[in-house]
């Protein structure tokens, strides 16, 4: 029984029959050169249309641009949040472009490895290394700004609660608390109950700096960060022009650069730029605990000397 047809186009279509035949040529070209057959661009582009697209990312009802926009506001140190839309080379079945987006940190200037951009690897990137495509450029401008906060909570720059967007700025966690309450003339020698206490770990109370298993510039950005300070970007000059991968470096603290001796941190003759980086901080950890100690000795005698 034959099928119903709406046209009478020819069978078998035409179209198919010419993409068949090209197909041949380039599988014949591959034998015959045992190399790839030559694609044009159109051509390259007809063929990613076949590829089943991924859904993109759900960034869910949360606005991170405005968040990430307020950690700013709240950490003015950093230079301007700066967004980049793109487009993906994939487009939609119908021709439409699909777009991408990335933002810059400043923040990410001290961390090893380095990270030009968000989406970045282990945080946003896809299996082969690209940022996922979205079909509207405020979704993707959203996960952008989502891998930044994602990459901000792990470093401990950014509280996780998606509400707050930073830490008391200029007073370190563990006099963050609240000293207990003295007898005085107006309590009649009667203490009401001390609000509890905040746990730190560590000697420093700044989350993970005595971790020996966290890199030493992480550790010295965590620790600059509690003391309000800006993290030091690491100057690394060649050793000997002729030599390849040997270093001489030093610490640069930008307008904090008062604070500390001249040489501090620097290092001459290292293999490598990560062990570099490496060594500097380790002398600038020591230096940064002892800043630590002394601020804290100083609230701790203000805060006795005023009865707070």
């Amino acid at each position: 029984m034959a099928l119903p047809h709406r046209h009478d186009a020819a069978f078998p279509n035409a179209l198919y029959q010419e993409v068949k035949a090209w197909v041949a040529e380039q599988e014949a070209f591959e034998v015959a050169n045992r190399a790839p057959a030559p694609l044009t661009d159109v051509q390259r582009m007809f063929l990613e249309g076949f590829r089943p697209q991924p859904p993109a990312p759900d960034t869910g009802n949360m606005d991170y641009v405005s968040l990430l926009c307020r950690y700013r506001q709240a950490n003015p140190a950093g230079k301007k949040i700066t967004f980049a839309e793109g487009v993906h080379k994939i487009r939609t079945a119908e021709g439409n472009p699909l777009w991408t987006c990335t933002v810059e940190l400043s923040e990410t200037f001290t961390c090893e490895p380095a990270i030009d951009s968000f989406p970045a690897a282990g945080f946003g990137l896809d299996e082969t290394g690209c940022s996922p495509p979205f079909g509207k450029k405020k979704d993707a401008k959203q996960y952008a700004a989502k891998c930044a906060i994602d990459w901000l909570v792990k470093q401990s720059l950014m509280p996780s609660n998606m509400q707050d967007v930073a830490f008391s700025k200029n007073a370190l966690p563990v006099l963050q608390s609240q000293p207990e309450q003295r007898p005085n003339e107006w309590t009649n020698g009667v203490l009401s109950s001390p609000p509890p206490k905040r746990k730190t770990k560590g000697t420093t109370g700044a989350v993970g700096v005595d971790d020996n298993s966290i890199p030493a510039t992480q550790r010295v950005q965590t620790l600059c960060h509690s003391l309000g300070l800006k993290a030091p970007r690491y100057e690394l000059t060649p050793t000997d022009p002729r030599v390849n991968h040997v270093f001489d470096g030093r610490p640069d603290f930008g307008d904090d650069c008062d604070g500390f001796p001249e040489d501090l941190g620097r290092v001459t003759g290292v293999a490598g730029k990560d062990d570099a980086r490496q060594q500097i901080a380790e002398q600038l950890l020591a230096y940064l605990r002892g800043m630590y100690r002394e601020r804290k000795a100083a609230f701790e005698l203000v805060s006795g000397s005023t009865g707070l």
